[in-house]
């Protein structure tokens, strides 16, 4: 599990590195974050009942971090203000910055990303 938690960071980094880069969000991204995440865990954990339910969670957080990272990375262009700082002493900012953009697609990506991390946890798994 730690792997998978390990994936998701990484490919939630990539995804805010790729989320400021075009100052756009590509929620669909949460395909291949979930395809990363459900390959580790499936490859190195096997057929184990627990980890498609990870899978799926892993692969939501590593999308909801990501844009958070984007967001921060942003605010950080903008003000001045460190990533790290943006995360410890303004995570309210942030949070409430997210909330902000959260609409209908936000949370049809998050429900896909639950389906995906799941699913391929559980297809990798078995292979």
């Amino acid at each position: 599990m730690l792997a998978g938690v390990g994936v998701a960071l990484v490919s939630g980094l990539l995804y805010g590195f790729i989320v400021k880069a075009i100052d756009h969000e590509i929620a669909w991204m949460v395909i291949g974050i979930a395809a990363a995440v459900g390959l580790t865990l499936g490859k190195i954990g096997g057929k184990h009942v627990a980890l498609p339910p990870v899978g799926a969670l892993l692969a939501v957080f590593g999308l909801v971090f990501g844009e958070m990272f984007g967001i921060a990375l942003v605010v950080q262009e903008m003000s001045g203000v460190s990533v790290l700082e943006v995360f410890t002493d303004h995570f309210s900012v942030l949070t409430e910055t997210w909330k902000e953009t959260f609409d209908f697609m936000s949370g049809l990506f998050i429900v896909i990303g639950l389906a995906v991390g799941f699913n391929l946890t559980r297809k990798f798994g078995d292979s």
